[in-house]
Parts: structure tokens; sequence; C-alpha cells
């Protein structure tokens, strides 16, 4: 339960601040189209009315994704997991 806890806070909270320094521009709107649909999804006020925004939300990022990070070894699997679900 620890993990989850940390990563949900760094996901949903702190990764916004820190990251905005660290990446491109590219690379952070990438990151924050995964912060957005994340934080939808874990709202059941609005998961209710945003579920569909949330679904394309994440297709784009694995899309952009791809395109940003498919050559780093450690990623290709990560990439590859996430297109099956």
């Amino acid at each position: 339960m620890h993990f989850t806890t940390e990563f949900r806070q760094i996901l949903l909270y702190t990764s916004v601040f820190v990251l905005k320094r660290c990446l491109s521009n590219e690379k952070y709107n990438n990151f924050l189209t995964l912060h957005v649909a994340i934080t939808i999804l874990c709202s059941p006020f609005l998961i209710t009315f945003h579920l569909e925004y949330a679904k394309k939300l994440i297709q784009h990022f694995l899309t952009t994704f791809k395109s940003y990070y498919i050559y780093s070894g450690i990623l290709i699997g990560l990439y590859s997991k996430l297109q099956e679900e």
C-alpha cells in the first residue's frame, strides 16, 4: 500500500511541479495528458462525466509517448504492456 500511495502522490501532485523544470515542453505536455487522465479516473465525480475524455487522453498519451521514448530500451517493454491493455 505504501508504494501505491507514494506513486499517487507523485503522479497527481508532486510531478506537475518537478517535471516542469526537467522535461522539454513537448514531453511535459505529454506527461500532463497522463496526469489529467489519471486525475479524472481517480475522482468519482469527474469519472461520471469525463470517462470517455480520459480514455482519449490515455490513447493520446500512449501515441505520443511512443514517439518520444520508444528508443529507450527500458521503456519499450512498458509501452508494449500498456498497449496490450
